[in-house]
């Protein structure tokens, strides 16, 4: 069992871009606690995957963290609801995603019918052959 899924909660009190670490605490049903800006804001959800507290300098930081964190019960989240959202953010759910915003414009990108597979009807050139040094 990893020992996210042991943790009543995961801290994340830095900024990140995405952050993959809050999302893989969500697959293992765990709750986030993580300042409100960055990609916590994509992926933690108040109330259903975590809490999120307010940014600012370092000492409001601290202090909302341990306000946060004192007022954190676990019991206030269900772990399935957190491995669902976290769900979202997989390999399977963003290629799903890619397709259904790409197809329906594949034939104005490409410029052909959209029953075509992706790389049917392509020109190919033939590979030069080098000539044999006799």
């Amino acid at each position: 069992m990893p020992f996210e899924a042991r943790a009543r909660a995961l801290l994340m009190p830095g900024v990140e871009d995405f952050g993959i670490v809050p999302v893989e605490a969500m697959s293992t049903g765990t709750p986030v606690i993580a300042l409100d800006e960055g990609g916590a804001l994509d992926t933690v959800i108040p109330g259903k995957s975590g809490v999120l507290v307010s940014p600012g300098d370092d000492a409001k930081v601290l202090s909302g963290l341990a306000e946060a964190m004192e007022a954190f019960n676990p019991k206030d989240f269900d772990a399935k609801v957190i491995r669902a959202l976290a769900e979202g953010f997989s390999q399977k759910a963003f290629g799903e995603r890619t397709i259904r915003v790409v197809l329906p414009h594949e034939t104005t990108m490409l410029g052909r019918h959209p029953q075509t597979r992706l790389g049917e009807g392509l020109k190919r050139e033939p590979t030069p052959r080098r000539r044999s040094h006799d």
